[in-house]
């Protein structure tokens, strides 16, 4: 694979064959708003050609600033970006298309369906009564780091904090299943959504409001969250041929936005 700087920005390059062959697979491929749902004003979807537009832009500047804000939109934009793809011959505007594409797929397939909370845990469990001013029995994780900026740290958990329940059920596991327990719960809130949080904290029981946040993808590749990697290597797997379906291959859509 052979990687182009366009900027700031990184875009791979894709070869031939790692796109594979272009197969017609009709009409049903067509980037469209059964595919990914989407609610947009006539204003924004003018914004968004207006963008789209200026990809092609003989400023470096407009070019870019386009990128970034269409990066911004998402899948609302992949319409015009499918027509603007097809309907133009220069390789800069090909290659930042394509890049804003394999974003605003993996965004929607993996980043705004999983939520991220910003916080470290280890299980907490009746044999560890004592080390936290907690009641007998409790149940739950403890927090052990929270990143800073994030939906926990805004919301304002603390390290040592015992979390016991999520929105109102309690987390529930063997001693090894706690914190995967935990974690699932919030994957499954989208970002955006508030997470009711029950936790001691200094003998002292508390329910803390959280947004959920989305991962940040420089965590995400480093490795600091466990399950995100795989849902992206898999979304990212899948990306080729549906690029190849929906932008080499396929007819276009042509409702306007």
């Amino acid at each position: 694979m052979v990687v182009l700087s366009l900027g700031v920005l990184w875009f791979p390059c894709l070869s031939a064959a790692q796109l594979g062959t272009p197969v017609d697979f009709g009409d049903s491929l067509a980037v469209s708003d059964q595919e990914f749902p989407k609610e947009i004003s006539p204003r924004q979807a003018e914004l968004i050609r207006e963008r789209v537009a200026q990809l092609g832009s003989p400023i470096f500047e407009y070019r870019n600033d386009a990128t970034k804000q269409l990066l911004n939109v998402g899948v609302a934009a992949l319409p015009t970006l499918q027509r603007a793809y097809r309907g133009t011959d220069d390789l800069e505007t090909k290659l930042r298309i394509e890049g804003i594409v394999r974003e605003a797929y993996i965004d929607y397939h993996v980043f705004d369906r999983n939520g991220f909370l910003g916080v470290s845990l280890r299980p907490y469990w009746l044999a560890q009564h004592g080390a936290i001013d907690v009641p007998e029995g409790t149940v739950g994780v403890v927090v052990t780091n929270v990143v800073e900026g994030s939906g926990a740290g805004r919301a304002g958990l603390l390290e040592n904090d015992v979390i016991v329940s999520l929105d109102g059920h309690p987390i529930d596991g063997t001693r090894g299943q706690l914190v995967q327990a935990f974690a699932a719960t919030v994957r499954s809130h989208r970002p955006g959504t508030d997470l009711r949080i029950g936790l001691w904290r200094k003998g002292r029981e508390r329910l803390i409001i959280a947004t959920v946040g989305r991962a940040a993808r420089t965590s995400v590749r480093r490795g600091n969250i466990q399950v995100i990697p795989r849902l992206l290597r898999e979304a990212e797997a899948r990306f080729p041929t549906w690029w190849t379906a929906h932008f080499e291959s396929a007819p276009i859509d042509r409702t306007d936005q």
